[in-house]
């Protein structure tokens, strides 16, 4: 019982806290969604990976890059094929979609202009029927410039927020993105250990 009144609780925050922020500044964010994430071959963003602990304490990890390779039709749309230096097994086929960033399998990953609702939800059960984990991405406007190695952007935030009801606990990720440029800074969720990985964008090529 008490589990179920914790994602109630949390859940009635979440929707109220998805509510549309009127005092949306970037510009009036009217940029075309190709802005946030220029989508052309040839792209590519290298970043300085860290693992960050929640005192803010950084230790250098590696160097890792995700470049755009070609593109590909699924179902009779163009996705631009996204792979990384670091990871053989990674790949991202990603689209625009009525000013949405969706993958092949219409998940929303990115929206200029669409504050007001979750981009997508996932929930997780166990066997028996409990929630386990219960995850939403919302768009979000940082109240500040974003910075990274490369420097400090204006920018927008994909933020995930993960539920987990059996530890009463609540987890957020970030991915902020800036106009013309793309995936700036990246911070996972926190493990059980209490470490991040954090992605800070270094340099970048849009063709």
């Amino acid at each position: 019982m008490r589990v179920s009144l914790f994602i109630i609780a949390i859940i009635l925050l979440s929707v109220s806290a998805c509510k549309k922020q009127d005092d949306i500044t970037i510009d009036k964010l009217e940029e075309e969604i190709g802005d946030f994430l220029p989508l052309s071959v040839g792209n590519y963003w290298i970043y300085e990976v860290n693992d960050v602990d929640t005192n803010g304490n950084s230790t250098f990890v590696n160097i890792d890059s995700t470049y755009i390779v070609g593109d590909t039709n699924i179902n009779s749309q163009i996705y631009y094929i996204f792979k990384s230096s670091t990871s053989l097994i990674y790949t991202q086929y990603l689209r625009d979609s009525m000013h949405f960033i969706i993958d092949e399998k219409g998940e929303k990953f990115f929206s200029p202009n669409s504050f007001q609702d979750t981009l997508n939800t996932k929930l997780v059960k166990t066997i028996n029927g409990d929630t386990l984990s219960f995850i939403y991405r919302i768009m979000r406007v940082p109240p500040m410039l974003i910075k990274c190695v490369a420097g400090e952007y204006k920018a927008l935030d994909a933020e995930t927020v993960r539920l987990l009801p059996f530890l009463y606990k609540v987890d957020v990720s970030h991915a902020f993105y800036a106009p013309k440029v793309g995936l700036i800074l990246r911070q996972d969720f926190y493990s059980f250990t209490g470490v991040r990985k954090e992605y800070s964008l270094m340099r970048y090529k849009i063709m």
